[in-house]
């Protein structure tokens, strides 16, 4: 149990920082608008993140099921 604990709030950490660097490129893909090579590159880099952050939570949440019983 100890240590579904402590991967919860590894894997919660790791939400934040993903949210985090989810923002940051909304803001870049915002800023560069006009240059489609620089929008693709971007979108590309946010999906990935978004992937990633879609395994994190799962992960979260089985961690979190164990740590509720």
């Amino acid at each position: 149990m100890r240590t579904a604990r402590k991967e919860a709030a590894r894997l919660e950490r790791r939400l934040e920082k993903l949210s985090a660097d989810e923002e940051k490129l909304h803001a870049q893909l915002a800023a560069a608008a006009t240059d489609h090579a620089k929008v693709l590159e971007l979108d590309t880099r946010l999906r990935e993140l978004m992937a990633e952050k879609d395994r994190v939570e799962t992960d979260w949440l089985a961690a979190a099921e164990v740590v509720e019983g």
